[in-house]
């Protein structure tokens, strides 16, 4: 997100909430330098704008800047879960809240409206995990994990593609005789699974990439033959589709 377009956003037409995934962001596994982070909470700052920062990846990205939300606390709603660092089970969540009574009241106001309380028993089961030190060995393996299935993405897949050091997902660009719907279906034709790029895109012209999950399979030795399989297709031109006759 660029800062002077948020501005313009926020003067011209009346933008007051903004959403950012700045770490290891959904799809493109891009994170946000800290510099820009700083600039765009300067100017939510100047538009009385809120942020809301989903924050999944943060725990898995050991490089990344700090939160949003330590630069401008006042400014930021902060959400991150314990799923994607620790347990998909655990269906866990928490949120920093900004501001004083008033803003509290107004966001747990709204959270109740959909979730009247979190589930009593992973809400305990995390902060077992959190006192004895469970979850940090967990975040350990899982950050290992990550990075060796990153590896093995680099030996097998080749071209244009986004990795991120510790992520568990990847976003490549196709080539031209392929585009992202029609490789999508070719390769649930051949029992693969990715995520065309017009499932996360707002507009008419989405980009000519797919997500690729690395955590889809249960051991390595899965995901590497699955995405040696997705190179070949990827290396494949699309058979032209037959005519039919009625």
């Amino acid at each position: 997100m660029r800062p002077d377009l948020l501005e313009t956003a926020c003067r011209h037409d009346g933008v007051r909430l903004v959403y950012l995934n700045p770490t290891s962001q959904n799809p493109t596994t891009h994170t946000m330098p800290a510099a820009r982070r700083l600039e765009l909470a300067r100017v939510a700052a100047a538009c009385d704008a809120l942020i809301v920062e989903d924050d999944p990846y943060w725990l898995l990205t050991p490089d990344a800047p700090p939160p949003i939300a330590a630069l401008a606390p006042e400014r930021v709603a902060y959400v991150a879960t314990l799923s994607k660092c620790l347990s998909p089970g655990l269906r866990t969540a928490y949120v920093v809240i900004p501001g004083g009574q008033e803003m509290q009241e107004a966001m747990l106001s709204a959270l109740r409206a959909f979730s009247l309380m979190a589930a009593p028993l992973p809400m305990a089961l995390a902060m077992q995990w959190i006192q004895d030190g469970s979850a940090a060995e967990l975040l350990a393996g899982i950050r290992t994990e990550a990075a060796a299935r990153q590896a093995i993405a680099r030996q097998c897949l080749s071209g244009s593609g986004t990795l991120s050091p510790a992520g568990i997902h990847l976003w490549h660009a196709l080539p031209s005789y392929w585009s992202a719907a029609r490789f999508s279906r070719a390769a649930l034709d051949e029992h693969l699974r990715v995520t065309p790029s017009d499932a996360f895109h707002e507009g008419p012209t989405p980009p000519n990439m797919i997500r690729i999950s690395l955590g889809g399979a249960a051991q390595r030795t899965q995901l590497s033959i699955a995405l040696k399989r997705l190179a070949d297709l990827l290396a494949r031109k699309p058979l032209d589709q037959a005519a039919v006759v009625v």
